[in-house]
C-alpha cells in the first residue's frame, strides 16, 4: 500500500515538472517568433500600393475575359441547340 501512495505522489511531480516544461516551451516559441519578425524585411508602402494595384489589374482584366468566353460560349451553344435566331 505504501509503495502505491509513492508511486501516485512521483507521477504527480512529474505531471507537475512536465506542465513547467510545457510553460517554458510555450514562452521559448514565443521569444523565437518575436525574433523571426524582427528579422523580416516588410514591404514600404509603395510596394504594397504598386502590388495591390497590379492584382486589382489583373482580376478586371481576367474577369473581363471570362465574361467575354461566356458571351461567346452561350452564343456557340445557342446557334448549335437552335435556340438564336
Amino acid at each position: 500500500m505504501k509503495s502505491n501512495t509513492m508511486s501516485l505522489k512521483a507521477n504527480a511531480g512529474q505531471k507537475r515538472a512536465s506542465w513547467r516544461e510545457k510553460l517554458m516551451r510555450l514562452f521559448a516559441f514565443f521569444k523565437n517568433a518575436r525574433a523571426e519578425l524582427r528579422k523580416v524585411v516588410w514591404p514600404t508602402r509603395q510596394e504594397t500600393l504598386q502590388t495591390a494595384l497590379v492584382v486589382v489589374a489583373m482580376v478586371v482584366v481576367l474577369a473581363l475575359v471570362l465574361w467575354g468566353l461566356d458571351g461567346v460560349l452561350v452564343w456557340l451553344i445557342g446557334s448549335l441547340t437552335g435556340q438564336r435566331g
